[in-house]
This record gives structure tokens, C-alpha cells and sequence, in this order.
């Protein structure tokens, strides 16, 4: 190519937004299809073998799931790791208080909830789960958050923040850019003119599409609950010396089909040897590594970002069209163009502060250098002082300042490199250091090659154009006061810009009959497959941490504790596991001071409510009250209650440790 396809269609290649419209020189253009080697039934590979409550029917992707759980069940328990649920079922827990708890303690244990075409009573689900109150959530549920959600079709998201989302599959935006090159001689400069559109692309998914997303889930349900199982994320185990930071991935799928409608527009025949479109499925997946910071005094979201498109499946090489005489039309197209990849983050619509103020971008690559790109992401030993450690109040009366008294921990954010693709897919980066960064992968090749007289010739295209093609983006943002957001969510808006290439070239001849007299016709496409995901909701950041340890708040006969405590203590140690990993030290962590002794309570209460139905009816010496407290002897208003053979959840140990001493002086 003489000249590189970006400095002939501007800087608009990026959001390619511009909306016209040109003059269509056929009316009779074929659907785009795709072609008759893409399956049609649905094909089930992957099931998963958990446990499986499907709230919500009638839902048409419900039906493909089904095939995929083996194990479904009428009704969900403590053993049931996925619930799915659309907006109908998604209000009535949001309408009843008990459903809204009982689906907060599954939530917890970190299961999953799969949220088919997700509206606002999803919405308002999933965020008054993460914030354990509905009405919070209600008041950061915006139009443009809803909206964001119009073009999902599922979305299975866990507390721990790792979620997968496959978007809707009959509806697509594409826009083009065409440039017409007409050369009037061999060797002569030409004319080139360009024509940008837009439009809205809709198709009738075949059961095979449909599926495919079935699949998609079946998969991520595999590696989620075999690889991270389930377990309550608010508590950290103290055998644990370092803290690992919230890391989650968003793997976020979305089939794309590939029209090579660029035939049809400039030739006139009927070309039934092309296939009208190919189809593809493409990847991007957010990987998070997201925790608070004492150097900055706020969060820290070390984020990586990774695209995948498998132009194999998309790419036509080098085909002869007839038209007339010896004379060919040559076609070329669905190559793999690179992606252009706009990372923001931001507060939402009603942000409690200026991200663009609060935000520091760290470490980004790859970057462009003089020889070469930078690729090495080093955040932690060049930007942070090496550590994420735990910073303000672990006391609950909100005194602020560092953890001493009760535990800390430090994490080394991971030192990690990126490869940039070199084979015809150089690279553009652009940053304003703030909130918000962009990579351009843009290709720059010419397929056809015109001559007077004869067909074109074919230019082989680079190879990563026609495989499947990787790219990877790592960045690292600071956001400090981030104390001050409490629950407010925290957004990232990926903006993923799948672009493919298409080629159409005629020999140059004279001919009264065709467009151009005494010409050859090349004409070149750029199609942009828009893939955006906006209002991504960052994982949650724990900002607050504190140690409980369970202890003798009293036993029958000697007040706070006596002899007979060690013995009940050992024996408790050593027959339940749930009693030995509190006495280990129970270390809790909250998004918000207030939020320490209500995730700590969730814990205890779960705990000993196991405890007491696994003993009760077990005789002891003596009664006890156990309670749980922080480390300045801070405890909980609810224990265990051990008396006459009887093991019980108490609700206020004060008042009935204070009757007990009352009866004991009255004898």
C-alpha cells in the first residue's frame, strides 16, 4: 500500500461514530448469511455436574442450559452453586425481605447467579448484594447503567467478582469505511475517494448461536467451581501471611458476524460462490487485581486486558470473480485489521468526586518507544513502593490510621510482560495520564495490485491478519480518597473496536459498458465491529480490616471463665472445624467501617448455627456463653448458649449473661 490506510481515513478509525449515508449502487443486495459450512443445530460439548436451580423459565436460553446441568432441582439449598434468574424472579427477592436474606447468605458463600437478559431489577439485585442493602442499591441504579445492559444476554457473576457476560446475538453495529481507488492507467496516481457508514445489523440466531452461549457458560461454571471453589469472601484465613488482593476476570463473549457484502455493493452479478458473511466469536476478557493502598491512601485496580479474534474463520483469500471476456474481479476479505482499545474509569453519572481528578495511570503497556515497545508492566517497584497494605480503621468505633493491634498484610503487585504482534499489526498509543487510555493495533497492507490489461494480482497478506490473533493491554489505576466512595461503584468503560479488512480489484480495461470508461476499479473496506462494555463495575474494594477470636463471656459458677472453659474449649477445637478456624483468628473484612461487625456476625452466626445443630443434646459440666470479639474486647451481640444439654443461638448474650449472674445470687 502506498500509503497507510489510517492517514487515508483520518483519525475517525477509531470511533468510527460518524453516521451518513451514500448512495447504494445495487437494490437487490442478499442478506447477510452466514456461509454453509457454519452448523445449525446446537451442539453440546461441556456440561456441568453442580448443583443447579432455575428460577426463572421460559426464557429461550433456558432451554439450551438445561441440556448443559444434569442436576437440576425444583428448589435451591445450601448446596447449589448456581441459580439463574431474570427479571421477574429477580423482584420478588428484591419484594421480600427473608428471600433477599437468604439469597444474600448463597451470594456469600460465593455461588453464582446467572441473570438472563438482565434489566433493572437484575441490576438492582446484583448491586444490593454486593452492598447488603437494597435501598443503597437502588440509589445508583441510573438510565445509563440500565441501558448498558440492553445488549447482554447472560451474565453469571460471584462475590469474588470473577463473572463471564455473553452478549445478545441478533443485533450488531457495524460501521464502514470505503475507499474507492479508480486508476485510469497502469502506473498513474489515480483517485481515491472515501465513504463512511453506519448501521444496525440484525439476524435470526440459528440454534447452533444460541448454544454456542449455553456452552459458554456450561464452561466458565466448570472452571470457576473446580478451580476457585466457594467460600465466604468476606473472611481471610490467618494462616494466610499475604494479602492477595481481589483478583477477578470478565471474560465477555460476543459472535460477530463478518459480511462481505462489498462484492455485492460494487458488482453486479449474482456471486453464489462467496459466502455473504462469516462468522466469528470474539473475547475480551478484563483481568483485576483490585485492592486499597496505604502509599496512595486509596484503591488500586491493576487491570489487564486481552482481545481475541479468529480471522480463520472469517478470511477469504484471493477469489476469481467472472465478469466478462478474460477479464476477473478479484476479491479478498475478512482479514483481521487489529483492535483499537479505549480503557476508561470513572464513577458513573452520579460519581461522588472527579475521577479525572483522583485518578494516576501507572505502567501502561505496551507503549510505542524509539526501538520498539515498551513491554514490561512493573507497577509495584516503580509506582507504588512495592505493596498494597492494609490501611485505615480495624476497630469498629472508627478510629482511623494503620492496622497495629490487629493484623497487616502486603502484596507486591505482579511484575509481568506483553507481546505486541510485529507482523503487520503496529501499534498507537494515546493517554491523557489521568482517567483514560487508548491503544490503536491497525494493519497496513494492500492485497490487489491493479495492471492494464490483465487480472490483478494477490499480495499474500501478513499472517496474523488470517489466524487467530492475541493482543494484550496492562495498565495500573491509582484512585486516591477512595474512602469516601463507600459503596458507590467503581467503572471501567472498554470500548473494543474489532476491525477487518476487505479488497474488490478489476483488471484496468476500456470498456463502454461499465462505470468507468478506460479504468480499473479497486476498492478497499473497513469494517468496524463495535464490542463495548461500559459501566463495568470494578470489583470491590476492601478498605477495612479487622481480627475477631471467639472467647468465655461466661460459664456457670465462675464469671468470665474458669478451669471447666479450657477442657469445653479443646474438646470444641478438636470435633468442630467451624469453632478451630475462628479460634484461629477470624480476620474480616468490609468496604465500609460499619460493615465489619455485620460481616463478622454473618460469619459467627453461621458458624456456631452449625455448631449447635451438630451438638445440641451433648451434656457438659457446665454452662457457657461464647462469644466473638475484636482485639480491644469489642464482642458481638450474638453467642452460643450451652446449658442442659442444649445448644443455642443466643440474640443478646449481655442480657442473659446478666440474668444468669442475677439467679446465681438469688440462691
Amino acid at each position: 500500500m502506498k500509503r497507510s490506510l489510517s492517514q487515508i481515513i483520518i483519525s475517525g478509525i477509531v470511533s468510527l461514530c460518524i453516521c451518513c449515508s451514500c448512495e447504494k449502487w445495487r437494490t437487490d443486495i442478499p442478506e447477510d448469511t452466514p456461509g454453509d459450512n457454519i452448523p445449525t443445530e446446537d451442539i453440546v460439548n461441556t456440561r456441568f455436574h453442580g448443583n443447579v436451580h432455575i428460577a426463572e423459565t421460559g426464557e429461550l436460553l433456558t432451554e439450551f442450559l438445561q441440556k448443559r446441568f444434569p442436576n437440576v432441582s425444583n428448589e435451591w439449598n445450601e448446596e447449589t452453586q448456581l441459580i439463574i434468574l431474570g427479571e421477574r424472579t429477580a423482584s420478588v427477592f428484591l419484594e421480600n425481605e427473608e428471600s433477599f436474606q437468604r439469597i444474600m447468605e448463597y451470594w456469600f458463600r460465593n455461588n453464582a447467579l446467572a441473570f438472563i437478559n438482565p434489566g433493572t431489577k437484575c441490576l438492582t439485585l446484583w448491586n444490593a448484594l454486593r452492598m447488603q442493602d437494597i435501598s443503597e442499591a437502588e440509589k445508583h441504579i441510573t438510565p445509563e447503567l440500565v441501558s448498558s445492559y440492553n445488549d447482554i444476554l447472560v451474565k453469571v457473576v460471584r462475590a469474588d467478582g470473577n463473572m463471564m457476560t455473553y452478549h445478545k446475538l441478533n443485533k450488531q453495529n457495524r460501521a464502514h469505511i470505503d475507499i474507492e481507488n479508480i486508476i485510469k492507467k497502469e502506473g498513474s496516481a489515480g483517485e481515491e475517494k472515501t465513504n463512511t457508514t453506519s448501521e444496525e445489523y440484525e439476524f435470526v440466531p440459528e440454534d447452533f448461536n444460541i448454544g454456542l452461549a449455553a456452552e459458554r457458560v456450561s464452561e466458565w461454571m466448570n472452571n470457576y467451581f473446580l478451580n476457585h471453589p466457594g467460600s465466604d469472601i468476606a473472611l481471610r484465613s490467618s494462616e494466610e501471611a499475604d494479602y492477595e488482593g481481589n483478583m477477578s476476570t470478565h471474560t465477555i463473549y460476543k459472535q460477530i458476524t463478518v459480511s462481505h457484502s462489498i462484492c455485492y455493493d460494487y458488482y453486479w452479478c449474482t456471486l453464489d460462490e462467496i459466502p455473504k458473511a462469516t462468522t466469528t466469536e470474539a473475547i475480551v476478557r478484563i483481568n483485576t487485581i483490585a485492592g486499597y493502598n496505604d502509599i496512595i491512601n486509596g484503591d488500586v485496580y491493576d487491570i489487564t486486558l486481552i482481545q481475541e479474534f479468529d480471522a480463520a474463520k472469517t478470511f477469504l483469500d484471493n477469489y476469481l470473480i467472472h465478469e466478462h471476456l478474460a477479464y476477473n474481479w478479484r476479491y479478498s476479505g475478512g482479514y483481521y485489521y487489529g483492535p483499537t482499545v479505549d480503557l476508561k474509569i470513572h464513577g458513573g453519572s452520579d460519581a461522588v468526586f472527579s475521577f479525572y481528578d483522583n485518578t494516576e495511570i501507572y505502567s501502561p503497556v505496551p507503549v510505542p518507544e524509539d526501538n520498539g515497545y515498551s513491554v514490561t508492566h512493573d507497577p509495584g517497584s516503580t509506582t507504588l513502593g512495592g505493596s498494597i497494605s492494609g490501611g485505615g480503621s480495624a476497630n469498629p468505633k472508627g478510629i482511623t490510621g494503620s492496622l497495629n493491634g490487629t493484623f497487616s498484610f502486603s502484596f507486591i503487585l505482579p511484575k509481568t510482560t506483553t507481546t505486541v504482534p510485529k507482523d503487520g499489526m503496529p501499534l498507537t498509543y494515546t493517554t491523557n495520564h489521568r482517567d483514560n487510555i487508548c491503544w490503536n493495533f491497525e494493519s497496513d497492507f494492500e492485497v490487489h495490485d491493479l495492471h492494464w490489461g490483465k487480472n490483478p494480482d494477490f499480495n499474500e497478506p501478513p499472517s496474523i491478519t488470517k489466524s487467530h490473533c492475541i493482543t494484550e493491554e496492562k495498565v495500573t489505576f491509582g484512585v486516591s480518597n477512595s474512602k469516601s466512595l463507600g459503596h458507590s461503584p467503581v467503572y471501567i468503560d472498554v470500548a473494543t473496536d474489532f476491525k477487518t479488512y476487505h479488497e474488490l480489484a478489476r483488471a484496468t480495461i476500456e470498456d463502454e459498458d461499465i462505470r468507468h470508461k478506460e479504468c480499473g476499479d479497486h476498492y478497499k473496506r473497513l469494517t468496524s465491529h463495535n464490542f463495548n462494555t461500559t459501566n463495568y463495575t470494578l470489583p470491590q474494594v476492601y478498605r477495612y480490616f479487622a481480627s475477631y477470636t471467639p472467647y468465655c463471656f461466661y460459664t456457670s459458677g465462675v464469671v468470665d471463665g474458669g478451669s471447666g472453659w479450657t477442657q469445653m474449649e479443646a474438646t470444641l477445637q478438636g470435633s468442630s472445624s467451624d469453632y478451630k478456624a475462628l479460634a484461629d483468628g477470624t480476620q474480616v473484612r468490609a468496604v465500609t467501617i460499619e460493615e465489619l461487625d455485620k460481616n463478622a456476625e454473618r460469619i459467627w452466626r453461621s458458624s456456631i448455627e452449625r455448631i449447635a445443630s451438630l451438638n445440641n443434646g451433648s451434656s457438659t459440666s457446665d454452662s457457657y456463653i461464647i462469644a466473638l470479639s475484636d482485639k480491644d474486647n469489642n464482642h458481638l451481640p450474638v453467642g452460643l448458649y450451652i446449658h442442659n444439654k442444649t445448644w443455642e443461638v443466643v440474640e443478646d448474650i449481655d442480657s442473659l449473661k446478666e440474668k444468669l449472674i442475677s439467679e446465681e445470687s438469688s440462691k
